[in-house]
């Protein structure tokens, strides 16, 4: 800084403080000052050790304001150059985050994960053209205003190139360790320059690096299996208050419909609040177990630690097998690591070659070909479906509802509010009504059981907001997302449940009541929470908010209408 007592301190203190102002407001362009909240969250006074937490957010977050506004000043043109560029983009990143209306505090670990999962999706986005624009015109006014400040306000200020370099490195890194150190305290509560190198080295370590999870020698199933098959069925995007086996108006489900009435191999829930309402999120925890019988505190550790249920499955004694319609071949998404595999017999995906609209059939022949059993294996079987994902027109053949969308990025804004809608419609009849009746009809479920559910649902026109689902960081998320059907296909299923009289049921028992079946008992099942066969009192039901590990219980009325059993 040689050339800074050339400079008034004044001067260059009230510019410092007002660039810090503005950084902090680009933090949340709904909430301003966010990080107040923030650390205000992290001070609170029930918790012994949170002044110290803190003590190092506030402090960690201010620093990161002071170095991101001193290295727009750093005196190597070439080095500034590229420094500046990156804070520019990664603010624009992170406003079109918040414009898009995914998050309204900008980029998180979720949505990291998400993005890097569907880089083949990377033209979905063009969904949302005005929202880039808003973006870029942000990061073009920044960058102009950089240009201003370095050439004209303060000619004169520089920072040595070194100081702005490891400054900015160490403070990354510091940033990041208070996110690996401190539960409470997210990546996604710093300044976005800092955020988005913290959350991708959060998310290279916990996702590249995971330690494999480890179920114990002594936990061993009491007894045999009654089924020779276990499916589950893993949809992608259904709402289930859209299904008309449901009670929705449009015929969405006409064989649904049918079979509820006159088919005793056929059990409805219902809607049923999902267990989370993003796609990874809700895999992953389907996949785990993790339950609301959990204690909150341990999530983190957790969602890292928990057996799979694959592994339970071939200590049970069963062939476990993996159809994912939804990724390349090969690839791995969902947080799946690569040691999860090692518990996977058969880890089936298909070449890109085939379209969204046909993936699921390519599955569903899979399917059916390890449903034949000649061999008498016993398997559990988990298909990930393409499903419903947006752009719906995508996903289906036939148009049955009129008018549809027939562009793929038709914008979610409410003159289209028919066409999208039908398109959805469209996907929906195709997506489960077409495929349930495919993989059903004339089905002999002896020894055979089917559950079918979908990882989130969908919020359509909420808010004018086109984002329909993955809402984050919300105190109060749009509750359809965690709308999503349950259904169960076996032999008598529906009379042995009916009799039962449940009252109320979550997502979340898939997994006690898959362990329940292959044979688990005792104090392995309790850990999990009620089965789907015992339900539980509307009340008790918790809803999991996005991936951020913090969950919203309702405890007045049931946020999801109660299962409406046909």
């Amino acid at each position: 800084m040689n050339d800074y007592n050339k400079v008034s301190y004044k001067t260059v203190f009230s510019f410092l403080l007002f660039i810090m102002i503005g950084l902090a407001l680009l933090q949340s362009v709904t909430t301003p000052f966010s990080f107040v909240e923030e650390g205000i969250y992290h001070l609170q006074p029930y918790d012994t050790k949170g002044f110290i937490k803190g003590g190092i957010y506030f402090g960690v977050y201010l620093a990161s304001l002071l170095m991101v506004a001193l290295v727009l000043f750093t005196r190597n043109r070439l080095v500034a150059t590229l420094l500046v560029s990156f804070i520019a983009l990664s603010y624009g990143m992170d406003l079109l985050v918040q414009f898009i209306g995914s998050n309204d505090k900008g980029i998180s670990l979720g949505i990291f994960t998400l993005a890097m999962i569907e880089q083949s999706r990377a033209g979905d986005m063009m969904l949302f053209k005005t929202q880039i624009y808003q973006a870029l015109a942000v990061v073009v006014v920044f960058i102009l205003s950089v240009i201003i400040l370095r050439s004209f306000i303060l000619k004169k200020f520089r920072v040595n190139t070194w100081f702005s370099i490891v400054g900015f490195v160490g403070l990354t890194v510091v940033a990041w360790g208070s996110v690996m150190a401190i539960y409470s305290i997210i990546g996604q509560s710093y300044p976005a320059p800092i955020k988005a190198v913290a959350i991708a080295l959060e998310y290279y370590q916990e996702d590249q690096n995971q330690e494999p999870r480890i179920l114990a020698e002594s936990i061993k199933p009491s007894g045999k299996s009654e089924y020779k098959t276990i499916v589950w069925i893993i949809d992608e995007s259904i709402g289930g208050q859209y299904l008309s086996v449901n009670g929705f108006s449009e015929k969405t489900t006409p064989f649904l419909e049918k079979i509820s009435k006159d088919s005793p191999d056929y059990y409805n829930y219902g809607v049923v609040p999902s267990i989370a309402n993003c796609s990874a999120s809700s895999n992953l925890l389907l996949r785990i177990g993790l339950t609301n019988a959990f204690e909150e505190g341990s999530v983190k550790e957790l969602k890292k630690t928990l057996p799979t249920i694959f592994q339970y499955a071939k200590r049970a004694g069963f062939e476990t097998t993996l159809i994912d319609a939804q990724v390349a071949k090969g690839q791995l998404q969902n947080h799946l690591s690569v040691s999860d595999k090692f518990d996977i017999d058969n880890y089936v995906t298909f070449s890109r070659k085939y379209l969204p609209n046909t993936r699921d059939r390519q599955a569903l022949t899979e399917l059916e070909s390890l449903l034949e059993n000649k061999d008498e294996k016993h398997r559990f079987i988990v298909l990930v479906k393409w499903g419903a994902h947006w752009p719906y027109p995508l996903t289906y053949h036939e148009e049955r509802f009129k008018p549809a969308a027939k562009q793929s990025y038709l914008a979610m804004v409410e003159k289209n509010r028919e066409l999208i809608f039908n398109a959805y419609y469209n996907s929906l009849q195709y997506s489960v009504d077409d495929f349930l009746k495919e993989l059903t009809s004339g089905r002999d479920f002896n020894q055979q059981i089917i559950f079918y559910t979908s990882d989130h649902g969908q919020s359509l026109f909420q808010n004018d907001d086109p984002l329909t689902h993955c809402h984050e960081g919300q105190k109060a998320p749009p509750m359809d997302e965690f709308k999503v059907p349950l259904m169960v296909f076996s032999k008598g299923i529906g009379h042995k449940l009916k009799s039962l009289n449940i009252k109320s049921t979550a997502q979340e028992q898939l997994f006690p009541t898959t362990l329940n079946i292959m044979g688990y008992t005792g104090d392995v099942l309790a850990q999990y929470g009620p089965t789907l066969f015992e339900g539980e009192e509307p009340e008790a039901i918790k809803i999991n908010v996005g991936a951020t590990n913090r969950r919203v219980k309702y405890i007045s009325e049931p946020v999801i209408p109660e299962a409406t059993n046909q």
